[in-house]
């Protein structure tokens, strides 16, 4: 039977919300998008056309993935933190709403500072750095992470946010002193 994207997504989000999936309509438009390729503004405006059958069944796929336990992030592959669209996979933690409350005070802190360093240790995907990097201009930060593979996800969101020139991904592990190298640090 032929759906539309608009009844796809609404099945969706109902689907997730009998679920218990608090955020039912951020997912199900994630997914939607994700599943059938298409962008947010994409979705809106294609609303009215029907999806192909092999559309509907990959977004299907996914919401019984998701049905199953597995992050939307890890599904989709990125998520946004702080308007920061941001690589995700399973080899870091999903940024999380109440974690832009750490980034919000840093920036407000690191702001009254002027020119400063910050390290982002155990860095992750990034994000905290990343977005004290894009609010506070006059930062240069350092995202230190031991993990290769979150190492690899740090580098590629410095570049998919442009912002090469001021942060930069280190190799280093929490439980050692810095190298004396990296210099002082005012965050």
């Amino acid at each position: 039977m032929a759906i539309t994207y608009n009844d796809l997504y609404l099945d969706v989000r109902q689907r997730l919300r009998e679920s218990g999936v608090e955020a039912s309509t951020l997912e199900a438009r994630e997914l939607v998008c994700f599943g059938t390729g298409k962008s947010r503004e994409e979705l809106q405006r294609d609303s009215r056309l029907y999806a192909s059958p092999e559309r509907e069944a990959q977004v299907r796929r996914l919401v019984e993935r998701r049905m199953a336990g597995e992050p939307v992030a890890y599904l989709i592959g990125e998520w946004e933190f702080y308007g920061l669209p941001l690589d995700i996979s399973q080899d870091v933690l999903i940024p999380r709403t109440d974690t832009e409350v750490l980034a919000e005070q840093a920036i407000a802190y690191i702001q009254t500072l002027g020119e400063c360093r910050v390290l982002d240790l155990c860095a992750g995907s990034g994000c905290v750095g990343l977005a004290i990097a894009s609010q506070a201009p006059q930062a240069r930060v350092v995202l230190g992470e031991i993990d290769d593979s979150a190492l690899k996800i740090c580098r590629q969101n410095i570049r998919r946010n442009n912002l090469s020139a001021r942060v930069m991904p280190i190799q280093m592990d929490a439980r050692e002193k810095p190298a004396r190298s990296l210099g002082e640090f005012q965050c």
